[in-house]
């Protein structure tokens, strides 16, 4: 599997999921890099189970986290949230 987040316009980007299977794409309203440093922050602090960056809902489990917009929502496992986060 793998995970990706891509620029989409200014004001959004995408996050894909690719498996040899299937594809799935999930569309945030939030610029790359202030989706990035939200998680980054996020992440910093395991105390805190839900966050807000920008209309997007944040919150964590044992197995990830996953990101709430509109009236879907993407998980990330652990591994694929952190490397995102490294990326950042």
């Amino acid at each position: 599997m793998q995970v990706t987040l891509e620029a989409t316009t200014d004001a959004s980007c995408t996050l894909k999921q690719t498996t040899p299977s299937q594809s799935v794409s999930f569309t945030l309203p939030v610029a790359k890099d202030v989706l990035l440093d939200g998680l980054v922050g996020f992440l910093a602090q395991p105390e805190v189970t839900e966050s807000q960056i920008d209309d997007i809902m944040v919150t964590q489990n044992r197995d990830g986290i996953f990101l709430h917009a509109g009236g879907g929502k993407f998980h990330l496992s652990w591994p694929f949230a952190i490397a995102l986060a490294i990326e950042a």
